[in-house]
């Protein structure tokens, strides 16, 4: 097995400590736990160690009672047989051990291996126009929003904003539309101030107009299908197959989402009217 892939792997010797520096260092939100000679026992997660912390676990205890002793994997041939986007979808998985016929670890599958292939992606070009609503206040991040408009709020070094560009940037888009209204000025002078490469038309919402008003105000300078989407959503898709999705299904408007499961600490309290 290649040396790439031993920083997410380890033994279910190690502290719950170990394991959350080792899950940060790797960074792909987990772990495969491994015994002799390479055989897989087990996965971890973040999610599994959240968990176990909630529940009352110690940093330094084991993680031999909270990792998962019942791991999904796959064969090589089996890559090649079933519709691996599906199942990292519906499982939510960061990674999808592959291995031999003895169940031993011979390589990992990333989540972007399957849906950010970059060499994919070169000859990918998105046709639709994009509009990114940035006016809103910000209510749920303050007291950062009163300090910061939502859009320029920094994540990982950057502002939310370049984050979600970026993304498009990948599908050779170079023309956005910015709605914006709440300290509009920081934001363009922002923007004024890295010289970006692509084109960027502002539209000024005089008065906040709601969840996607300012779309009245592009009725004329839209010629043709178009994504919209917020500030700070960051979205690790091919918009490109979302685009050809769209058209296949003939629809009027196709929408994204995501799911989230919610684990309840409490009963649940059924009720009557």
């Amino acid at each position: 097995m290649e040396n790439k892939y031993k920083k997410f792997i380890t033994t279910d010797e190690i502290s719950i400590n170990l394991a959350l520096k080792k899950i940060k260092k790797g960074g792909k939100k987990g772990l495969i736990i491994t015994g002799k000679n390479n055989l897989i026992k087990g996965t971890l997660t973040d999610s599994d160690i959240r968990n176990a912390i909630i529940d009352g676990a110690k940093l330094d205890s084991s993680i031999q009672k909270i990792y998962q002793k019942k791991p999904y994997y796959i064969s090589e041939e089996e890559t090649k047989e079933i519709n691996l986007k599906k199942i990292f979808l519906k499982r939510s998985y960061p990674f999808i051990p592959i291995v031999d016929k003895n169940k031993q670890l011979i390589r990992i599958l990333f989540w972007e291996d399957v849906f950010s292939k970059e060499k994919d992606l070169i000859l990918r070009k998105l046709k639709a126009d994009v509009v990114i609503m940035a006016g809103g206040k910000g209510n749920r991040l303050k007291p950062m929003s009163d300090i910061f408009p939502k859009p320029l709020i920094p994540l990982n070094g950057k502002p939310l904003i370049s984050h979600v560009i970026n993304n498009f940037e990948k599908f050779k888009v170079s023309h956005f539309y910015l709605s914006v209204n709440y300290k509009s000025s920081l934001i363009k002078t922002y923007f004024k101030d890295i010289k970006p490469k692509y084109k960027l038309d502002f539209i000024d919402e005089l008065k906040p107009l709601g969840t996607i008003g300012a779309l009245t105000k592009l009725k004329i300078k839209l010629k043709k299908h178009f994504i919209l989407t917020n500030c700070d959503i960051i979205a690790d898709i091919d918009y490109v197959d979302l685009e050809k999705f769209h058209f296949k299904k003939k629809n009027d408007i196709t929408l994204v989402v995501t799911s989230k499961e919610f684990s309840l600490p409490y009963g649940n309290c059924i009720i009557g009217e």
